[in-house]
Formats: structure tokens, sequence, C-alpha cells
């Protein structure tokens, strides 16, 4: 059998090591990853690897050439594009579509008192407008702003010298936030790549302002990036199980901070041992 998988999540690496090791002499696995990074956290896993993005028609050609049987979308839960273009794929294609489900990571207790749910980045981003306004602009900002901002109200005097916002949303939606919010406020979270680094610096981040690191990141390491960066509110995707949420959540929990939580679509599909066993019959 020859599978396609569309990689790029820490998930999609664990599924591909585990369907390498069951797999069957003639069967062949290959992995698309969108770039050089991507390859790099492949390594000793024995597939394939494809590297390069593909739009829907290169994705058409790419499975009729490898004649591949079955596509295991294992991309990131947000990547909503990139999966709608699989799924158009498959279904031109006539091929076999599984969807990879990342597992939610919930969240309860006094651990909720300090997020705010958005629906989109751009949703994210006007909410955070309205709670970095100066405090002098109160009197004109609007009464939803004005809500937003009794949140933060009650603070410590150590959490009250904070003012930054830490984005740990990834590099392709920072525009929005650098459109709404005062840009020396912002810090940036992203993978150690050219390509993230490069889009921090042209959206108008400030090198000294993009944190390069490969997550996810324990609560310690979260706390201290809040605590170096003197952090007031963090802006983060419900990523679900295994992307280090539940850290970013309980580090903001201890240190006062208010987190705004982009929510995930609607993703139906199969975890990684349901996939394993779709494979494997």
């Amino acid at each position: 059998m020859n599978i396609l998988i569309f990689g790029g999540t820490t998930e999609g690496r664990v599924l591909s090591k585990k369907l390498a090791e069951k797999k069957k002499a003639e069967d062949s696995i290959t992995v698309c990853v969108a770039s050089d990074y991507g390859e790099k956290m492949m390594n000793n896993i024995p597939v394939n690897i494809h590297v390069g993005r593909l739009d829907k028609d290169q994705m058409i050609q790419f499975i009729e050439d490898g004649n591949y049987e079955t596509i295991i979308d294992a991309t990131h839960p947000f990547a909503t594009e990139v999966t709608e273009n699989i799924k158009s794929s498959c279904k031109e294609c006539d091929r076999r579509y599984i969807r990879l489900k990342r597992d939610e990571e919930k969240v309860s207790g006094q651990e909720s008192d300090n997020i705010l749910y958005c629906n989109s980045c751009i949703d994210a981003a006007e909410k955070l407008e309205a709670l970095t306004r100066d405090s002098s602009d109160v009197g004109n900002s609007s009464d939803a702003g004005n809500k937003l901002r009794m949140l933060t109200r009650d603070s410590s005097d150590a959490e009250e010298k904070r003012k930054n916002v830490l984005l740990t949303t990834g590099s392709k939606e920072l525009q929005c936030f650098v459109d709404s919010v005062d840009v020396k406020k912002l810090y940036v979270r992203v993978i150690p790549s050219d390509e993230s680094i490069n889009k921090a610096l042209s959206s108008g981040i400030s090198e000294d302002h993009i944190i390069a690191m490969m997550g996810p990141f324990s609560e310690e390491t979260n706390i201290e990036h809040i605590q170096k960066y003197e952090i007031k509110y963090l802006v983060t995707k419900e990523s679900g199980s295994g992307s280090g949420f539940h850290n970013k959540i309980s580090a903001a929990s201890k240190e006062g901070v208010t987190v705004l939580v982009i929510r995930r679509p609607d993703d139906n599909g199969y975890s990684i041992s349901e996939v394993i066993d779709l494979m494997t019959r």
C-alpha cells in the first residue's frame, strides 16, 4: 500500500514513526512537509520525505504520480485551507481520506478565570487592541473595551509594571496583531526557522522581540518568558494535547496574565491509535 501523510505536527511525526514500524515490506510511506525545518524534525524516521508546499492542483498531480491509495491529513488543526485542499484532492482523485485529530486539552477550575475566548485571530487582535489601549483613552473607548479591561484591573504591583504581549500563534497571522497593537509591546514566539523569523521581521517585529525556540514549552519556561519580557497578555491557539497549551494556561494563571485563546475549528477525525488500527487491519 502506498500511503501519503501531510505532516508538520507532533502527532504527525508520532504517527509516521508508528506506521513505519508496523508497515509491511511492500508498503511505502511518504510524508509531505512544508519546509526544511519540517524535514529536519522527521530525522531518523524511515519514510520518504517531500519538502515544499503544494496547492490543490499540485496535490492532485502528486497523488496521481505516486499512486497513493490512502491520504492522511496530519496538518495543524488551524491549517483549514490546507485541509480543504487535501480533502478536495482526495475527492477528485477518488482516494481514501483520513483526518488525524489532535486530542483536546481541557482547562478547568481557577485556571479558566483569566481566559478570554476568541473566534479568530482578527477577533483576538480586536480584543487585544481594547485591552492594551492607554488608560488615557478609556473615556473614549467602547463599553466592550472597558469591560475587557475590568478583567485585568485587580493585579499586584509587579503585574502592574507589565504592559507587553506574548504572541504564541505562529508567524502566519502576525500582521493582524501588528495592525492593531503598538508593535513595541509585541513579543512573538516562533519556531527557529529562517522562514518564520523573516516573516516576523517583515511584519515589523524587531529582532530583539523575536523568541525563536522549538516547543512545546514547560510551565517553567513560559513563566520565565512572562517575567523576562514583562508580559501582561498572552495569545495562543486552542491547539490541543501535546502542543503545550495547558502549560501556557497554568503559567499565565500563576503570573496573573490574561490569556486570549483562539478557539480551534471543528475538527472531526481519528486519534493516532485509531488511524493505526485503520491502516493495519
